[in-house]
């Protein structure tokens, strides 16, 4: 065979080898047959769905369009602004700062059965983020009563909101409670702003660990913030504030004796998310100072209350009133959302109620018992007048003194006296309380602990406080009280009074006192 031969041979089995690598790589997939095939390792993009129609405060239901609910069609027909010319004259008369917002709705029953509705499943919100609950307001034609299968009923909804308030949104909330899945929102405003409730709101400025301890309150004009996201202002203080309170109603009671009214008023804003709510409510605060007793509100009529909810970025102003001695100084505004925090030692904010507080009066020494530790431990030898008894909590007890009344008396001191059965006159005794605990959350003794007994296994008798002698009050280290616990007898002559502080009936706990009158 020639060389011509061999390289001819030699070629031809190079381009064989070629031809078959080029198959194994198409069969295989490494060389792309027609269009490449889509990227595998590429992130795909998640579509943002807006929130349905009417089902968030973020996008209500267009003005004059009807929305489904459960079993309702409802729909805004007309919205009339500062209407109180259109209500009935025998509202009372509102303050400068409110309006009345009226809403023609029409309803009809889209269900299988009759459907009952009333004016207090509807809300009103706006551009405060406020949710305005029905008021009080006779208004002719109301939406309320039963709606039959495919009926429709075309009716009027009150409200009373403050006045400039805009992008108002009515909220039908069968539940009664927001966020619900089934609250549906609807423009009460022809012309809304479409984004009013749809950007994100600024976080507090406040430090969280502002005003967390009664002994470093937040000062008055710097805000707070609670574990509920409320921010909390206080704005201005008013002290002797009797004569502003009894200008606000005729219904509202002076002071007791010793002491006086305080009125402080206050700003709010809810830093919350989505459609949390925020409710702002008088029982939520209460009054500290000086004397170390924590004040608990009075029952009053209040213009500008400071009450209501609030929406994320809602804002608020208001007044709230507490009775406190009148030798009080450096008070404290206390905010407990959960009613317990006091007690706890959490969740709880402080903030100063007084211009120019004084801080030194937040560390006196706590003085010691004088208390004997076998002083009213028994029945058989019970603490006589004057004699101090140290109880659980180290809370000191000691029986100023007591006085029997005549079987009329209707009247002791400041004290009006409930009647009583004839044969049956009151005693009236008068105890000093002091709490002397090196723990730094509230103590209080309990009126209903008391019980007074005749000697020798005799009748038993359970008290009556006497209003505002602060036996019901809670207080800190150092506070000192007097009250006045009133027992209806049927007899004269020594009696025992116990005190019970756990309810448990622990004979071990029990304190014992001699009575005299």
């Amino acid at each position: 065979m020639t060389r011509g031969q061999i390289a001819l041979l030699v070629l031809l089995g190079v381009l064989v080898l070629a031809v078959y690598t080029v198959l194994g790589l198409l069969v295989t997939g490494r060389i792309p047959i027609g269009l490449p095939p889509a990227p595998t390792d590429l992130p795909q993009a998640t579509p943002t769905l807006a929130p349905a129609l009417a089902t968030s405060r973020q996008n209500p239901m267009p003005f004059g369009q009807p929305v489904l609910t459960e079993n309702l069609q409802i729909r805004i027909v007309k919205v009339y602004r500062d209407a109180w010319s259109l209500i009935s004259p025998l509202n009372a008369p509102l303050e400068d700062s409110l309006e009345v917002v009226l809403l023609e709705v029409e309803a009809t029953n889209e269900s299988g059965q009759a459907v009952s509705i009333s004016p207090g499943v509807f809300r009103l919100t706006g551009s405060s983020s406020r949710l305005y609950q029905r008021p009080p307001l006779i208004v002719d034609d109301e939406l309320r009563g039963t709606i039959e299968v495919g009926d429709t009923i075309t009716e009027t909804l009150g409200f009373v909101i403050e006045r400039g308030e805009d992008n108002l949104v009515l909220a039908y909330i069968p539940s009664g409670a927001v966020p619900d899945p089934t609250t549906r929102w609807l423009w009460a405003d022809e012309t809304p702003d479409l984004q009013a409730f749809a950007e994100a709101f600024i976080s507090p400025t406040a430090s969280p660990r502002a005003g967390g301890s009664r002994l470093a309150p937040a000062l008055m004009h710097a805000p707070v913030v609670a574990d509920d996201q409320l921010e909390i202002t206080v704005l201005a203080v008013e002290r002797e504030a009797w004569p502003s309170i009894q200008e606000m109603s005729p219904f509202n009671q002076p002071p007791e004796s010793g002491m006086e009214y305080v009125l402080v008023h206050l700003r709010t804003r809810f830093f919350g998310e989505d459609d949390d709510l925020n409710s702002v409510n008088w029982w939520s605060f209460r009054m500290t100072g000086s004397e170390n007793i924590l004040y608990p509100n009075p029952s009053l009529i209040l213009q500008d209350e400071l009450k209501g909810e609030l929406f994320p970025g809602g804002e608020m102003e208001g007044h709230l009133a507490f009775q406190v001695r009148r030798d009080e100084e450096n008070l404290i505004l206390v905010y407990d959302p959960t009613g317990v925090g006091v007690k706890l030692g959490q969740g709880v904010r402080w903030l100063w109620a007084a211009e120019t507080p004084d801080y030194a009066l937040l560390r006196r020494p706590v003085p010691a018992s004088s208390a004997l530790p076998i002083s009213g431990r028994t029945s058989q030898q019970p603490a006589p007048p004057g004699v101090p008894v140290l109880v659980e909590g180290q809370m000191e007890l000691m029986v100023e003194g007591a006085v029997l009344l005549e079987e009329d008396a209707a009247i002791w001191e400041r004290w009006n006296l409930a009647p009583i059965e004839p044969g049956y006159r009151y005693l009236v005794v008068t105890m000093q309380i002091r709490n002397l605990s090196d723990v730094e959350r509230p103590q209080s003794v309990h009126w209903q602990g008391f019980v007074l007994q005749e000697p020798y296994g005799g009748a038993f008798y359970k008290a009556t406080v006497l209003g505002g002698s602060e036996v019901e009050g809670e207080t800190f280290p150092g506070a000192t009280l007097e009250a006045h616990l009133a027992f209806p007898v049927a007899r004269d002559g020594q009696f025992l009074l116990s005190y019970d502080p756990t309810g448990l009936r622990d004979a071990e706990t029990f304190r014992w006192f001699a009575i005299a009158p």
